[in-house]
């Protein structure tokens, strides 16, 4: 994707509740999608590196990067920051659902908008950000050199005030259904494997989620000792099956899935158990086969 010519503006407030940024790009003045090979729609992205100890790099531990509309099945912002536990960079989402942080286009050009919790930042006067935005259907990009930007001002931000074109919208978040609830039909494009009945155990992932890749093994391991577990995904059949090609997965999948919405999945990976009425008895965002294998006792 070649580089843009024209130089991004960055402008800034802050007070404390909210730093905003705003990103203006002339180059990039088309609000349009382009396709993705799994079947999804990219829309204009941006990345935002935060330099907290001003050396002009990322240093893993200590600063951030946040995304604007990395993922189309989850657009706003996100904040990813290095864990010592985990050992990698974990991503968290800002916000709500219909966030305030958007990339708008007029006839001047587009504008990234990111309204950064002030909570989330250090307690210092200044910092610096660097910006890196793409835009897939014009194949544009661009990114800035690093400049200081100073904190803990008193400036208005109106987060009512921010323009809004985009041309998809998340519908509005439905609640994460919980132990207790029915839970819905699920829905396939097309089904690899057979739909199963009564009792299982459900995986909603991505090819892209690394955390739901890492799980396969595991999830074949639970099908093969006769536990029956579903893979719920909303990327296209072709797709899906080409992934398969090189990574095995035993257990059927649903692919081009709309249940995200019915089960209110706004992260992956996420976990159901549902028994032989329907009904939700445990969920979770990660798995133990042992305590898997003893819920399913008696539920077949």
């Amino acid at each position: 994707m070649p580089f843009a010519h024209a130089e991004p503006t960055i402008t800034t407030k802050s007070n404390d509740q909210h730093l905003l940024i705003e990103v203006h790009w002339s180059a990039d003045t088309q609000n349009t999608a382009a396709s993705n090979a799994d079947g999804s729609k990219q829309l204009d992205h941006s990345i935002l590196y935060i330099d907290v100890d001003m050396d002009a790099k990322m240093t893993k531990d200590l600063d951030m990067r946040i995304q604007l509309n990395p993922w189309p099945a989850n657009p706003g912002m996100w904040l990813g920051k290095y864990s010592e536990k985990k050992g990698k960079e974990i991503w968290y989402k800002l916000g709500q659902v219909d966030s305030t942080s958007r990339i708008h286009h007029d006839k001047t050009g587009r504008k990234d908008i990111f309204t950064i919790p002030a909570e989330i930042l250090p307690k210092q006067e200044q910092l610096q950000i660097s910006y890196h935005g793409f835009s897939p259907a014009d194949k544009k990009e661009v990114r800035t050199k690093y400049e200081k930007i100073r904190l803990q001002n008193n400036d208005k931000i109106d987060l009512s005030a921010i323009p809004d074109d985009r041309i998809t919208r998340h519908p509005p978040a439905k609640t994460l259904l919980k132990v207790g609830d029915t839970a819905p039909p699920i829905h396939a494009k097309k089904w690899i494997g057979d739909e199963p009945n009564g009792a299982k155990f459900v995986a909603f992932w991505a090819t892209w989620c690394g955390p739901c890749v890492e799980s396969i093994p595991k999830l074949n391991q639970l099908y093969q000792d006769g536990i029956p577990v579903v893979g719920v995904t909303n990327q296209i059949p072709p797709y899906v099956k080409k992934f398969q090609g090189k990574t095995a997965m035993n257990y059927p999948t649903a692919t081009g899935s709309k249940s995200e919405l019915t089960y209110g999945v706004e992260a992956l990976p996420i976990y159901f158990i549902i028994d032989k009425s329907n009904k939700i008895i445990w969920t979770d965002t990660k798995f133990d086969t042992a305590e898997v294998k003893k819920a399913f006792i008696g539920l077949k």
